[in-house]
């Protein structure tokens, strides 16, 4: 019986898609671009950084991040990326997709450093 029970377990280990176990912060970073995009067709906020993040999502494009329109905290993740965008202060974000190569924002958190 317990070696049915780890059968059953491994193979729905195996048929969960890979980007649904991932998801993870950024690593902190400078952004070097904010390209606020329609919100018709829910593209939202780029944010481009001017290296590689972590990208634990391995989405295609690893130093730009999108913040969705619908999201509930648009306002305040565009908000925070304003404010490390013009104060020049590292930013991290945790995101927990992929769209169109890139990573989805779901927070944001600035570093302050002395």
């Amino acid at each position: 019986m317990k070696l049915k029970f780890s059968a059953v377990l491994a193979i729905t280990y195996l048929l969960i898609p890979s980007q649904a176990l991932a998801s993870g912060f950024t690593g902190f970073g400078e952004i070097k671009s904010l390209h606020q995009r329609e919100c018709t067709t829910d593209k939202g906020l780029e944010i481009q950084f001017y290296e590689d993040h972590s990208n634990p999502d391995n989405c295609s494009n690893s130093r730009i991040i999108d913040v969705s329109c619908s999201h509930p905290a648009y306002n305040t993740i565009v908000s925070i990326s304003m404010v490390a965008f013009t104060t020049n202060k590292k930013i991290s974000y945790w995101v927990s997709s992929c769209e169109n190569g890139q990573a989805k924002a779901t927070t944001a958190r600035i570093l302050h450093s002395s």
